[in-house]
């Protein structure tokens, strides 16, 4: 905000004059009203459009003669080649599912049920879900080109074929008498009115009202109607050929305000969101009337060939959903897309506007140097409050407040009227720099110059300053919350609300960091306080600053508005910043969330005059949800609406799904044959408004879960694919804006013989058996090498034995022969010979002990499935050589155990049986068996002197091997050793033996490794 000299030098000596003419006038005009000016003077031309046009340079086919938008966004285009498809990027050459060809198309028109209707050289066709059904003599279409299709709110559908009108659909058409045609109406327009209404032009204009069944004609001063159109408010238009024209026509056919009307040739008029009318004239190209329905004499702008036009003869006009209006040419197609900030209408060379909305939706408008006016439904009218107006302030019961050095005035409705002089002691030339009313009634004005007044009691008094600065003598921006209580902004971080009297006030001390104080805005829970150095929101009691992301900055902020949408935008000297609801619930929550607003524009800079005051606010919202902004360059209105409907994504199309050189297939589902071997799928988005900024994305189901980002890309491939089921999906946004419903399209890829579920179920099945066949030689193989390696020892052992009978065990035996021999020569009281009959009875222990060795060698271990049988053998033989009773017990059924386990299994029980009967010293010794198929339990008891616990715990006594030997091969197969033992009370030796597989017996670590073992 620019700082401002003394006033007084910078208003003319004219306006001073005026301003103490005025004050002598005094209460005279106090209660004067005013009754609105219609003005003409609307500013709005061709450059706030944008202009884009395709001819055959682009691959356009040539002359366009009829266009429509169908429900999914396309636009068609008839040609006299053929019909066109366009996106908004790419044409294309449409064809029916059937492949015909549909030459020379003259008229289109788009059904509510998604279908669209083609007039063709020879009749009539309908085009839905690709099928094309036509229709001709045989169903009532009379013969003769068809010049026009309209659908209207019934579904039913009226063409002009030949110079007749007919009506109907698929179930037949019929000829519609028109009255006073003589025969020969020369139909060649149709119009559909918001009431539902039918007009029908031709070399008279006829009318039927919703719900009558005849046609009235018109006046006869309307002849030779080429089109028809409404505009914004209600009164509709036509395009004649006798004389050339193009203007209103009343109900009763009479030609309204004969200068009000443009002489061109025209057979395409339409009217545009804003009410702008729209005309393709054949030979003069375009012709824009932006305020139709202003009376007087109508202005228009033209737009031709020299000017960037495709073409100067025009034969169709079409307004799209978006609001951009297509014009079909001689030479191709042309789009004007109107800015999304509109400019406004106000009088030409208006400046630094004040701006506030009233009740009714209007628009009050005051500049520096033209008079105040009101914009109400797009009549502009020019009232009686004199230039400068520097603040422009919604009073509580609805009206505006406009201020300025002349005065105070206040609008009731279209009419506004003087209330208030400045104090007397107040300059002529002095500003109002901030203006509220508050709930008891009182006007609060702060004056450039001279400070805060208040209104009250029919007399103005002089508020002391709130600030403790110079700066901070006068607010620059005043507001008035829901309970009535006025807010005033000042410089240099200075908030201050009065209450019932009291005054409070918020500095930097409060956390208030945002410069001078020129922006506020009040919804419901929320107060947002901004100025020239950044925005914060206000609880009562915390500034909590809002901090944007990289790239964005707040900066000058002189406008704060909440839109219908729930965004909050920005107005400053970067533009207008746009923050959604979405990320204003965020920083709410979590005051460290950096917002990422949106730009909105392009936009003209504020107004930005150093010798003049800046009106604040330079952003209002009115109640009918339009914002209005004021610019170096007039006024602009957006409908937020309107923006963010432009902004929601667009509707994504899967256009075609192919397979290596195969034909298109443009069906929603394919299937494509064995080893095919690339896919490509083609794709659009029917943006007309932004075709430019589309942007997409797509993923294939059943072999990605990651979304591809293709930019502006219209075209996936996929190589070798694997045979199945695919589900492609595609989504489209517009520039930055949020993502569409994906649309998708099945497709199968058939598998080959060698892909198929049964082939590889049987390649599964047979390598399986392979694989089996391999283990059970390969287990044969390794039973055979082990039984091998298992006689090969047995023979060694029995060598062995014999080595030792025959000629060890025989020489000490004949040794203890010749000593005991010699000790028998000895006396029996000789010394020595004691000592030789004691060494004789350690070598008959050695001869013991030798023999078990050699037995032990020679023991033929158990065949497989022979375990009890073979130690019961053992236990009766040892029974029979010791004179000790013996039994043997089996419970159960003893499952499969590898020989190798099992002869160690038969040497840990023979081992125990050694044992009871050699040392136990036992009356009785019991072998237990207990066998299932999960494992095998043996149990050793005898009833003998028992071991003591130590013997016990260190596995046996010192130089004895016995027990830590049954301990070693227990464990080495796998088995569980333990043994129970007390002093005069018997032994128990128990091992427990889990079988396992076969494979795991033979080594601990071999596993399926055996099995790849190369043979040997």
């Amino acid at each position: 905000m620019s700082h401002q000299k003394s006033p007084r030098s910078h208003w003319p000596s004219y306006w001073r004059a005026a301003a103490g003419t005025l004050r002598a006038l005094g209460l005279t005009l106090l209660l004067l009203s005013w009754s609105p000016t219609v003005l003409a003077n609307d500013d709005r031309d061709l450059a706030d459009f944008d202009h884009t046009r395709w001819t055959s340079r682009d691959g356009f086919p040539g002359q366009v003669t009829a266009l429509a938008q169908t429900s999914d966004g396309y636009l068609w285009l008839a040609t006299g080649q053929s019909l066109y498809r366009f996106d908004g990027v790419a044409l294309e050459h449409y064809r029916p599912s059937d492949g015909r060809h549909l030459p020379r198309v003259s008229a289109l028109a788009a059904h509510s049920d998604g279908s669209l209707w083609v007039g063709l050289r020879h009749g009539l066709a309908r085009l839905r879900d690709g099928a094309v059904t036509t229709f001709g003599t045989a169903q009532g279409v009379p013969p003769g080109i068809p010049y026009d299709i309209k659908v209207d709110a019934n579904g039913t559908v009226h063409a002009a074929v030949g110079d007749f009108l007919i009506s109907g659909g698929e179930e037949g058409w019929r000829t519609l008498a028109l009255e006073g045609s003589g025969g020969n109406p020369r139909v060649r327009s149709i119009f559909i009115d918001r009431e539902g209404g039918t007009w029908v032009g031709g070399a008279r204009l006829w009318h039927r009202p919703r719900g009558r069944s005849q046609f009235t004609v018109l006046a006869d001063a309307v002849r030779g109607v080429t089109a028809i159109a409404q505009a914004a408010d209600g009164r509709i238009w036509v395009a004649q050929s006798e004389p050339a024209r193009i203007g209103p026509v009343a109900l009763d056919g009479v030609v309204l305000d004969a200068g009000h009307e443009l002489q061109y040739l025209s057979s395409a008029i339409t009217f545009d969101h804003d009410g702008g009318l729209w005309a393709g004239t054949l030979g003069d190209g375009v012709r824009y009337a932006p305020a139709p329905t202003i009376p007087g004499t109508l202005r228009s702008a033209g737009f031709a060939g020299p000017d960037g036009l495709s073409g100067e003869f025009v034969g169709a006009v079409l307004t799209d959903r978006e609001g951009n209006l297509w014009f079909g040419t001689n030479v191709g197609l042309d789009r004007f897309r109107q800015l999304d900030l509109v400019k406004v209408g106000f009088p030409s060379g208006a400046h630094n506007f004040a701006l506030a909305t009233d009740a009714e939706g209007a628009i009050w408008a005051g500049s520096i140097n033209r008079h105040a006016v009101r914009l109400a439904g797009g009549s502009l009218a020019e009232s009686s409050v004199p230039p400068p107006v520097t603040v422009a302030q919604r009073s509580r019961d609805g009206g505006v407040w406009l201020a300025g050095p002349h005065g105070i005035w206040k609008s009731q409705g279209e009419r506004v009227a003087r209330q208030l002089d400045l104090p007397d002691d107040i300059a002529a030339t002095a500003n109002i720099r901030a203006l509220v009313e508050d709930g008891d009634g009182n006007l609060w004005a702060s004056i450039n110059g001279h400070g805060l007044y208040r209104w009250r009691g029919g007399a103005w008094q002089l508020i002391p300053p709130h600030g403790r600065l110079p700066s901070q003598r006068l607010p620059v921006r005043a507001l008035v919350d829901r309970d009535g209580s006025p807010w005033f902004g000042y410089r240099d971080n200075l908030l201050v609300n009065v209450r019932a009297g009291r005054v409070r006030a918020w500095g930097p001390e409060e956390g208030l960091d945002v410069g001078h104080v020129t922006a506020m805005l009040f919804t419901g829970a929320h107060r947002w306080i901004g100025g020239t150095l950044g925005l914060s929101h206000f609880d009562g009691r915390n500034f909590v600053p809002m901090r944007l992301a990289d790239g964005f900055r707040i900066s000058g902020l002189h406008g704060l508005v909440e839109t219908v949408t729930g965004e909050l935008w920005l107005h400053g000297n970067d533009g207008v910043l746009r923050i959604d609801a979405q990320q204003i619930k965020q920083f709410l929550k979590d005051p460290t969330y950096r917002v990422r607003p949106k730009r909105l524009g392009p936009l003209e800079h504020l107004a930005d005059d150093t010798m003049q005051l800046r009106p604040l606010p330079t952003t209002v919202a009115g109640d009918d949800g339009y914002v209005w902004i004021a610019t170096s360059d007039g006024v602009r209105r957006v409908d937020p609406r309107q923006l963010a409907d432009s902004e929601a994504a667009p509707s994504a199309h899967i256009v075609s799904i192919r397979g290596d050189d195969r034909p298109l297939q443009s069906m929603t589902s394919a299937t494509f044959p064995p080893m095919t071997r690339s896919i490509g799928i083609a794709y659009t988005a029917t943006g007309l408004k932004y075709p430019e900024t589309l942007r997409f994305r797509y993923r294939l189901a059943g072999h990605e879960q990651e979304w591809h980002k293709s930019g502006t890309a219209r075209e996936a491939s996929y190589l070798g694919l694997s045979p199945g089921k695919y589900v492609f999906e595609l989504a489209a946004a517009y520039g930055d804006g949020p993502w569409g419903q994906p649309a998708t399209a099945t497709f199968m890829m058939a598998p080959a013989l060698h892909q198929t579920k049964a082939f590889m179920l049987l390649c599964a099945a047979v390598a399986g058996l392979m694989l089996w066949l391999a283990h059970k030689l390969r287990v044969r193989r390794l039973a055979m090498t082990l039984r091998g390696r298992l006689e090969e020892r047995h023979h060694e052992r029995e060598r062995i034995a014999r080595e030792l009978h025959d000629t060890l065990l025989q020489s000490v035996q004949g040794l203890i022969l010749r000593f005991q021999a010699a000790s028998d020569s000895l006396p029996q009281d000789q010394p020595a010979r004691q000592a030789i009959e004691s060494a004789l009875d350690q070598a008959d222990q050695v001869m013991v002990e030798g023999r078990d060795r050699v037995r032990d060698l020679r023991v033929q271990e158990p065949q497989p499935g022979e375990l009890l049988e073979a130690l019961a053998a053992e236990g009766q033989e040892l029974a029979d050589e010791h004179q000790i009773r013996f039994r043997a017990v089996s419970q159960g059924q003893v499952g499969q155990v590898p020989g190798d386990v099992q002869e160690e299994l038969f040497r840990i029980a023979r081992e125990a049986l050694l044992n009871a009967f050699r040392h136990a010293k036992a009356n009785q010794v019991e072998l237990e068996i207990d066998g299932n198929r999960d494992g095998v339990r043996l149990r050793i008891r005898d009833d003998g002197k028992g071991m003591p616990a130590t013997v016990i715990q260190r596995q046996g006594r010192h130089g004895h091997w016995g027990l830590a030997g049954m301990h070693e091969r227990a464990e080495r197969i796998g088995a569980k050793f333990d043994v129970w033992s007390r002093e005069g009370s018997g032994t128990e030796v128990e091992v427990y033996l889990p079988l396992r597989p076969h494979s795991a017996r033979i080594s601990p670590q071999a596993g399926w490794r055996a099995l790849f073992r190369p043979w040997r």
